[in-house]
C-alpha cells in the first residue's frame, strides 16, 4: 500500500502504528525504498523519519500479509496465474487477463475475516480486463479470481 505524505516543514517525523484492530497473525511491514528499511510495525510500531518539506510519493509503502489464509479452499496457484493481475485504487478493482481473451471468470471478494462480500460468476474475460466498483468499508479484501487455465488469490487495500 502506497504511503503519499506531504512535510509541511523539514524535520523529524514518526510514524505509529495502532495494530490494535489486526489479527496476531497479521504482518504489517513499513518499507522506506530511499533508505532501503524495512520495520515490522508489529514488533517495533514507531518509525522515525527525518524529511525535507516538501511531498513524498513512492518512498513509504505498508506491505500487509495475514499468516493465515481467510480463504478456504486451493488457495495454490495454478498454471497461469501469475498471468492474472488484480490492482485496486479507491474502491475500484481492476483485473486484467493479458494471456486470456476468451472464456469466462468467477470472481469473489472476502473481508480480512473471510467473509464474501462481493461475487461475479461467469463473467466474460474476452476484452482481457475486468473493472468494477467495490462500495465497502476502508480496509483490506482478498480478490479470488478463477478461469478455466488459472486460480488466484491476491490481497487489495480499498480506501474511499
Amino acid at each position: 500500500i502506497p504511503l503519499h505524505l506531504i512535510a509541511a516543514l523539514d524535520g523529524a517525523y514518526s510514524f505509529t502504528a495502532d495494530l490494535s484492530a489486526f489479527s496476531s497473525t497479521a504482518s504489517v511491514i513499513l518499507e522506506d525504498r530511499l533508505l532501503g528499511i524495512t520495520q515490522d510495525l508489529s514488533l517495533n510500531p514507531t518509525y522515525t523519519a527525518t524529511l525535507s518539506k516538501g511531498d513524498y510519493q513512492g518512498r513509504f509503502f505498508i506491505h500487509y500479509n495475514q499468516k493465515q489464509s481467510a480463504v478456504t479452499g486451493n488457495a495454490s496457484p495454478t498454471a497461469g496465474a501469475g498471468d492474472i493481475e488484480i490492482s485496486a485504487y479507491q474502491q475500484n478493482v481492476f483485473i486484467l487477463f493479458p494471456n486470456q481473451n476468451d472464456g469466462n471468470a468467477n470472481i469473489t471478494v472476502f473481508d480480512a475475516v473471510g467473509k464474501k462480500v462481493y461475487s461475479m460468476e461467469n463473467t466474460s474475460i474476452n476484452t482481457g480486463r475486468i473493472d468494477f466498483n467495490l462500495p465497502t468499508a476502508d480496509g483490506i479484501y482478498i480478490v479470488n479470481v478463477q478461469t478455466a487455465a488459472a486460480n488466484k488469490a491476491q490481497q487489495i487495500f480499498v480506501q474511499k
